[in-house]
């Protein structure tokens, strides 16, 4: 071999001098990524990454919260246990015992229609336990009284009992303005209004006692109101 050649080999296996210095190599000497790495695909992830460092820290006082429908009924609940003492005002005996005299009157009333309905209802009657022939089974005397008492019950109840439930008065306590409500709820249930005038408003009165209550108490409370949890309010 000669010489010539020998040169050129050693020429190719030598590995060339890098000029560091050179003004080409400068950015990727300055850049973040080491020589031999890949470079980042996408910056905005890493200045995301960075950004959950920082948490965003509101001023409670200053930010409004919308209130969610629990938080809304507990308020309407708590505005309807509020001191009623505060906020109503009560009726005076006077007027209570006014009211009381019209419901009478009105009482008497439903009496009196229950009675005039009776000869009505028991042809009626009649009509349905011949058809049957159970006629012989029931007396003429006992299905009148039968019919007197069931009607007098329908008409208490559709003319008291569902005005006071559903319009929180009756006859008299409309005529006077006042109203009936319960020391929780502004309504009264059925069977709240059924029990106040058909079981303990009797019993109060029969009492006596029951309607005194009302000269010393606060709230103007007899024995039926607080039998049944109620009171009676101006409107």
């Amino acid at each position: 071999m000669d010489k010539k050649n020998l040169h050129l080999s050693k020429d190719k296996n030598s590995q060339k001098k890098v000029d560091w210095d050179d003004e080409s190599f400068k950015p990727l000497l300055n850049s973040e990524n080491p020589v031999g790495e890949e470079p980042e695909k996408n910056n905005g992830l890493k200045q995301l990454f960075k950004g959950k460092k920082e948490r965003l820290h509101l001023d409670d006082s200053v930010v409004s919260r919308s209130k969610t429908r629990s938080r809304l009924a507990q308020e309407l609940i708590s505005s309807e246990e509020e001191d009623p003492g505060d906020l109503m005002v009560f009726a005076s005996p006077l007027e209570r015992v006014i009211a009381t005299v019209f419901d009478l009157f009105f009482l008497y009333a439903i009496f009196y229609v229950s009675k005039l309905s009776i000869p009505f209802l028991s042809f009626l009657l009649k009509l349905f336990l011949d058809h049957y022939k159970l006629a012989m089974l029931i007396s003429p005397q006992t299905t009148d009284q039968c019919l007197f008492g069931v009607a007098l019950i329908v008409l208490i109840y559709l003319f008291i009992v569902i005005p006071l439930a559903f319009f929180n008065n009756t006859f008299g306590k409309k005529f006077l303005g006042l109203k009936v409500r319960g020391n929780q709820k502004y309504s009264l249930s059925l069977k709240q209004a059924f029990l106040r005038e058909i079981v303990y408003k009797p019993l109060s009165m029969i009492s006596v006692v029951g309607l005194f209550m009302i000269l010393f108490s606060k709230e103007k409370l007899s024995l039926h109101d607080r039998l049944s949890q109620t009171l009676v309010i101006k409107e």
